[in-house]
């Protein structure tokens, strides 16, 4: 086994063990795909649900024998070129504490933040050396039910939230939507998987319906985004990949550089999707903090700057309107916000490591490729008009579904022959697993199984 040092490498995998895992991984998938349902009700439930998920999977690879394939795969993450990356990005975030305008607030969000990465590459070591693959119609239900409760819950005025004592503002709802909206390419592709073209229809309409009736713009894009980049993945899979990486990366520059041009320029059609009245508090926002950004276009103002940038300048600095839109704790546009914070040098780093890390995805198949690369899409675009960069919840969603797809792309035993599990998550695999092993000739020599 790769990498040694599994608790229980050195017996046999026993019937219990095995059983015990499996229940581990099916817990662990019912958690993901049960997240957009809880965020009706539990808006701060993502962070939990993914170190619940991810425990699971560890517990379940350490009941198999696997704990040292997953601890092999860890450390091999930390040198492919995505990790190096991610580690780089964190690296910048930790010295920019040394000049943050909020540095209490800033370490705060530093350690969420490298929580958030240690647990992505766990939980996906874990993940890929499971043998469980989801299945379509749970996850479908799953989803299903939360567009029709977050319907409910709209029409009602948040009547559960109000029994339970939870706050029942509509926009509370919020997250739910954005939910759905990232999580629908998945669950339509393990449909369509399956022929069950029906279900997948009703499907879309139902979610479709749902994130609508909201008063997320974000969740809107996001539908919008799987609307436009399914089809094209669908036709022309890696052109799709090269030229959402591009974009993604090159967006972390050109983004906050076209912030204020955003009311002008944005296309009618998603002016009559999310409103006017949205994006332009938005676009109004943006322009402050463009505006300031340039007094530090280098290294910017620090991690969580922006939440500190108002108490920080002297009076008369900023006019009323502006000291009003900049103290709405971050720009709600995570490419303006590392722009502003960590200037033009964390936003080349945070670019190259999103394009990086796009073109590091592993291949799938073409229905799986069209999802993954929609839900991709999705997250950038709900990051760059309304969150902020240092949400760790929005991390975390972004890590169930992520378990949820390592498990999609596993190969089902029983219908394709053999369990390959490992064609989930070549990324890792592919540099950390040593499938060699000696010919009989030379034990020094080694050959490819």
């Amino acid at each position: 086994m790769a990498g040694g040092g599994a608790s229980k490498s050195d017996r046999p995998v026993t019937a219990r063990d095995a059983g015990a895992a499996r229940l581990g991984e099916r817990v662990a998938y019912a958690i993901a795909a049960a997240v957009p349902l809880l965020l009706v009700y539990l808006r701060e439930v993502t962070d939990a649900a993914a170190v619940a998920a991810a425990l699971l999977l560890v517990l379940a690879a350490h009941r198999t024998g696997r704990l040292g394939d997953v601890v092999a795969r860890v450390r091999g993450a930390l040198t492919t070129p995505a990790g190096l990356a991610v580690l780089a990005a964190l690296a910048l975030l930790a010295t920019s504490l040394a000049w943050s305008l909020a540095p209490e607030r800033g370490a705060m969000h530093f350690r969420h933040m490298a929580g958030v990465a240690a647990l992505s590459v766990v939980a996906a070591a874990a993940a890929s050396v499971g043998t469980l693959r989801v299945d379509s119609r749970a996850v479908a239900v799953a989803l299903g039910l939360a567009a029709i409760v977050l319907i409910i819950e709209h029409l009602s005025g948040a009547f559960v939230r109000g029994i339970i004592g939870v706050r029942t503002e509509i926009h509370q709802l919020n997250r739910a939507a954005v939910a759905i909206a990232v999580f629908l390419p998945l669950s339509v592709a393990l449909l369509a998987r399956e022929r069950r073209w029906l279900a997948a229809m009703l499907l879309v309409a139902l979610c479709s319906i749902a994130v609508m009736r909201l008063t997320s713009e974000s969740a809107k894009l996001a539908l919008l985004a799987f609307i436009l980049v399914a089809p094209a993945s669908l036709l022309a899979p890696r052109a799709t990949r090269g030229a959402l990486a591009a974009l993604m990366g090159l967006g972390m520059i050109i983004v906050p550089l076209a912030s204020g041009l955003v009311e002008t320029y944005l296309p009618d059609v998603v002016h009559r999707i999310v409103g006017p009245s949205s994006i332009g508090i938005r676009a109004e926002i943006w322009s402050a903090f463009a505006r300031f950004g340039w007094e530090r276009p280098l290294f910017g103002y620090g991690v969580e700057g922006a939440y500190g940038f108002v108490a920080a300048m002297p009076a008369g600095i900023l006019s009323e309107r502006e000291a009003f839109l900049m103290s709405l704790s971050h720009p709600h546009n995570a490419p303006l916000q590392v722009m502003f914070e960590l200037g033009l040098f964390g936003a080349v780093l945070f670019g190259l490591a999103i394009w990086i890390g796009i073109r590091a995805i592993p291949q799938m198949r073409r229905v799986l490729e069209a999802a993954a690369m929609s839900s991709v899409a999705g997250f950038y675009v709900v990051a760059a008009v309304s969150h902020g960069a240092w949400q760790s919840w929005f991390y975390s969603l972004g890590i169930l579904l992520a378990l949820l797809f390592v498990s999609a792309c596993r190969r089902d035993p029983e219908r394709e022959g053999g369990g390959d599990t490992d064609a989930a998550f070549p990324l890792i695999t592919d540099r950390l697993r040593d499938t060699r092993t000696p010919t009989s000739s030379n034990p020094r020599k080694f050959r490819r199984t």
